[in-house]
């Protein structure tokens, strides 16, 4: 049987996010090997006392050069470096689960499920076409950042990072950090990357909540969002209560 962990990327400015993340997964999330949480080294006194709910943490070692965003990407596709299961679950610390939440779902017929969206059906998303196409050098054929849990069968992460490393001539971490604007996509970049050299690892599937089968349970807003998480804690709360 497949074995299985959840990982989260997180930082100091989403401390609050991550501790309801964290405390919805200790209430709703079952099977699961591990939870894994990654920081940078340098925000280990922000999280002095901080309730990891029985979460492992990986303190990573990054430089506080003011490009998070683009180093947690980084994180993402290094994931099988911190941990060990066969897949993987990435969630974001400003997820907040709301119903029980099990591997199985996500693997009915042994093959995570993974969504894609044709491009036109994208909205907003249609901005990573391009960005993918540069990184892959063809032109992917759907978009596959549909709904989180974004679950990824680990082997395919090596494989990856060994393109970019032949394509691009540099580690996928240096093609990552070279692209103007913070261009680039993870999940698209594993999903597309999955479509052509390794589709037999996955149960693909067109995303529509009426017919895919995939189990929306959990919510996500903005942590970047000015208001905060403050507007959405008396429901976390009651929810976690209930």
């Amino acid at each position: 049987m497949k074995t299985t962990s959840i990982f989260i990327k997180s930082w100091r400015g989403d401390r609050e996010w991550l501790a309801y993340c964290l405390r919805s997964l200790q209430k709703f999330a079952t099977g699961f090997k591990e939870t894994v949480v990654a920081i940078a080294e340098l925000d280990r006194p922000h999280f002095e006392g901080f309730n990891f709910c029985g979460a492992r943490v990986v303190w990573i070692d990054e430089p506080d050069d003011g490009r998070g965003y683009v180093r947690q990407q980084i994180s993402k596709v290094n994931a099988d470096q911190y941990v060990d299961s066969d897949i993987i679950f990435y969630i974001d610390s400003d997820c907040f689960v709301t119903q029980p939440m099990k591997p199985e779902d996500f693997m009915p017929a042994g093959k995570p499920i993974c969504l894609i969206r044709h491009w036109v059906d994208a909205g907003s998303a249609k901005a990573w076409k391009p960005i993918i196409q540069k990184f892959l050098t063809w032109e992917p054929a759907f978009e596959g950042m549909a709904a989180l849990p974004f679950v990824i069968d680990r082997r395919v992460l090596p494989l990856l990072r060994e393109y970019a490393q032949r394509t691009h001539g540099c580690p996928i971490e240096d093609y990552i950090l070279s692209q103007p604007g913070n261009d680039f996509s993870e999940f698209n970049a594993m999903s597309a990357f999955s479509q052509r050299f390794t589709p037999y690892l996955y149960d693909w599937r067109i995303a529509d909540p009426a017919t895919d089968g995939f189990p929306r349970v959990l919510t996500q807003k903005w942590s970047w969002d000015k208001e905060g998480i403050h507007p959405y804690k008396e429901a976390y709360e009651r929810i976690l209560a209930s």
